[in-house]
């Protein structure tokens, strides 16, 4: 790899994590910078820090390098990454919740669509982080209706999944657990459907 490329992305990374980014930027990273998946042993680094945004980051970049690079490297990060989303899903503080699942929700899509076999792992993380967001609605808003209810919530993609949310308040329909709660169910449903065959739709 030219010492060049090399710079770009070690200087690039480390930019983003003292300074913040725009997370389309490590799209353009990955796909325009010949050689990008040095960064793949870098992600397994950034998810041993005790530091949020540093996970977020590199949950972000490895589902970039996940599509560029849909090797058995890559396909080890993806499966870390999910593992370490549903750890910490019991672990992240409630005021720090939506900050870490808002972003790093999106890249979920792209780990089943560059491995499928990952679906049924991805599923179940998000059927963990429903569970509790539906504990974090019912405690702060336990004297107003607001249904959140699972049904067939399960690994079977030709199962559909029944979620109600109706409310009359509108602090809790634009509640941000809610509102997350939402985001959950819309990647659920597109990875479900970017996984099913064709001849089945």
């Amino acid at each position: 790899m030219p010492i060049s490329a090399i710079y770009i992305v070690v200087t690039f990374t480390f930019c983003c994590l003292l300074q913040g980014y725009a997370p389309e930027l490590i799209e353009i990273l990955v796909a325009g910078v010949p050689s990008a998946h040095i960064c793949t042993d870098f992600v397994a680094e950034l998810l041993q820090e005790a530091n949020y945004k540093k996970h977020i980051f590199a949950i972000e970049l490895a589902s970039q390098l996940c599509l560029h690079y849909r090797l058995a490297p890559q396909m080890a990060v993806a499966k870390l990454c999910i593992n370490t989303m549903s750890a910490l899903v019991t672990v992240v503080p409630k005021t720090e919740f939506c900050q870490f699942f808002n972003p790093t929700l999106g890249s979920l899509p792209n780990f089943t669509s560059a491995f499928p076999p990952l679906l049924r792992d991805v599923i179940s993380l998000l059927s963990h982080i429903s569970r509790v967001i539906n504990s974090f609605v019912t405690s702060q808003h336990e004297h107003t209706t607001v249904v959140m209810d699972e049904r067939e919530w399960n690994v079977d993609i030709d199962d559909d999944v029944m979620i109600a949310m109706q409310s009359n308040d509108d602090a809790i329909s634009s509640d941000k657990f809610v509102c997350l709660y939402a985001k959950v169910r819309r990647i659920y449903n597109k990875i479900v459907h970017q996984n099913v065959p064709e001849t089945s739709l």
